[in-house]
């Protein structure tokens, strides 16, 4: 595959404004979720054994938010993005101004892996919806943007952690997912499954 080829599915109108907006959800979710283990050993002062049963609802989470993105997405896309970001929004809300017990984090942890989980699915149905003659070629392009988000996120993370605290991670990617939010309902406002446009 050329770079030509690779740059084809931000040049195409809808497509990159699916991409930016999950850029902003995955970069929020992989900041903070880099540093999961971290965050409630150190400000919730929860065990080992309590942070992997986290870490498991977690994971159950992300695969009811897979089937979730694909039952709703089938009405609009747009609708799975906006759910994700505002999970991710109650959750790291939640995480940044509460006070902890294990119930109510594994609450808001079964949030966050649902939002996650809605991810991946999700940017792989707005492209096949909104731009299926790049969807071939576009996937090099995913899979690019997952590594690149992942590094990102841990660089980004990692350097608010070591600055300040978690409370103010959370509080930071709060703002991304709020952000990703309002530019579901302003910069994709109106998009709908049966839109559709061509490369020019």
């Amino acid at each position: 595959m050329q770079w030509k080829e690779l740059l084809l599915m931000p040049s195409h109108p809808i497509a990159r404004k699916g991409l930016i907006i999950f850029t902003l959800i995955f970069l929020a979710h992989f900041s903070a979720y880099n540093y999961f283990t971290v965050f409630f050993k150190q400000t919730a002062g929860f065990l080992e054994g309590q942070i992997s049963a986290l870490l498991l609802f977690f994971g159950i989470a992300s695969v009811v938010g897979n089937v979730l993105a694909g039952y709703v997405g089938k009405y609009n896309v747009r609708y799975n993005f906006a759910i994700s970001a505002l999970l991710l929004a109650m959750a790291f809300l939640a995480l940044s101004i509460w006070d902890f017990n294990w119930t109510t984090s594994a609450i808001f942890v079964f949030l966050w892996g649902t939002a996650a989980g809605m991810v991946p699915a999700t940017i792989n149905m707005w492209m096949h919806i909104h731009a299926p003659e790049l969807t071939e070629k576009g996937s090099a392009f995913i899979t690019f943007m997952f590594l690149i988000l992942i590094t990102i996120g841990s660089l980004v993370g990692g350097y608010v952690m070591d600055n300040f605290d978690g409370y103010v991670l959370m509080i930071s990617m709060l703002l991304v997912a709020s952000f990703a939010f309002f530019l579901i309902f302003t910069l994709a406002r109106g998009l709908k499954n049966n839109e559709r446009r061509a490369v020019k």
